[in-house]
């Protein structure tokens, strides 16, 4: 938070959090509030050109390329298996990419490039974290990837980023912090990002206002993003590659979830889980999700049902703590009650666990 809003302090920040986050939690607290207003409002402005090309060696294009289809090959394997066992991969190579940056020389276009390949790099590493309940280390990578973004004048990584720092707040229980960040992705990368891009932005924001009891807000937001939906194939790039139907459909009825319209959640989950069953650990989430709504509605049959689904994933293909917490979060809102397959449930999983 303290390195200067220029390239070499986007720099400096990307290599103290790829040295520092997965090894030292206590360096690092979640920030709310105003605290959290400073980094967003400086990515969304320009705060002054690129300094000159730095001294060392010669970085090209192919080595960007290579650089960005290593990244992709980590997408691959937390797509398939979730990110437990990835973290330490993506963050050696934030950390050689970020050598290179402070290190290499390379022409503006080519630095443009290489700044982004970081950026992403530090937004995947991120998610990682996060997936893996590493809720500050994911902040701290998020924080650095938007300074790397801002000096990349990507706005479209930018705003992406911010979807999911919003996405990190209202799963921490801080919906106006989800929504002033998902407010600033809106504004800040408007025009830049993929029709996709632009869903995952809008369905932050809807989660965020359904928290904080906004319905209208919520229903105009809902409807915004399901008529995008159309368009989403025709994107040539996409940051928000996996957003889908299926995914859509969950994450409307995750909306309304925490709206508390837990019969509307359980025609947009179920539309979810019938749609997509390709990523185990997706659709594990999805799961569980549909799994809360029926206990909602008092429907603890399919509510078990599912949850034993899910627990037969969690054990024998994903690694996904982020899950495992979902998961174990169902056990508790399925505990209170006294029921022949709630307690036949709760004896299987106490005995596998």
């Amino acid at each position: 938070m303290d390195q200067p809003q220029t390239q070499d302090g986007a720099i400096d920040a990307s290599i103290e959090v790829s040295e520092k986050a997965p090894v030292d939690r206590r360096d690092f607290a979640v920030l709310t509030g105003a605290s959290l207003s400073a980094p967003v409002l400086a990515w969304m402005f320009d705060l002054g050109p690129f300094q000159a090309a730095l001294h060392g060696r010669r970085v090209t294009t192919a080595m960007v390329e290579h650089i960005e289809q290593v990244t992709q090959n980590i997408r691959d394997l937390d797509d398939e298996t979730g990110g437990g066992d990835l973290l330490e991969m993506a963050n050696t190579n934030l950390q050689f990419t970020t050598r290179l940056l402070k290190h290499g020389s390379y022409t503006t276009v080519v630095g443009a490039s290489l700044f982004s390949a970081t950026a992403e790099l530090c937004r995947l590493a991120g998610w990682l974290a996060f997936d893996c309940n590493r809720q500050a280390a994911a902040q701290a990578y998020w924080l650095a990837g938007l300074r790397l973004a801002h000096s990349a004048e990507d706005r479209a990584l930018g705003g992406v980023i911010l979807s999911w720092m919003s996405h990190q707040a209202a799963v921490t229980n801080n919906p106006t912090d989800a929504l002033q960040v998902a407010q600033a992705a809106q504004a800040g990368s408007k025009g830049a990002v993929s029709t996709r891009d632009t869903i995952v932005i809008t369905i932050r924001a809807a989660r965020a206002q359904a928290q904080l009891g906004e319905h209208k807000a919520l229903s105009h937001m809902l409807n915004e993003a399901l008529a995008l939906l159309d368009r989403a194939d025709r994107d040539d790039k996409s940051y928000s590659y996996w957003m889908d139907a299926a995914h859509l459909s969950e994450n409307v009825g995750l909306c309304f979830l925490d709206a508390g319209r837990p019969q509307q959640a359980v025609k947009h989950l179920t539309q979810s889980i019938d749609i997509d069953k390709t990523y185990a650990r997706d659709y594990s989430g999805h799961l569980l999700g549909l799994a809360k709504a029926y206990i909602r509605q008092g429907e603890l049959e399919q509510a078990c049902t599912l949850g034993t689904q899910t627990f037969s994933l969690l054990l024998g293909q994903i690694n996904s703590p982020r899950i495992m917490r979902q998961f174990r979060d169902f056990q508790r809102e399925l505990a209170p009650h006294d029921v022949p397959c709630v307690r036949e449930f709760t004896e299987r999983a106490r005995e596998l666990l």
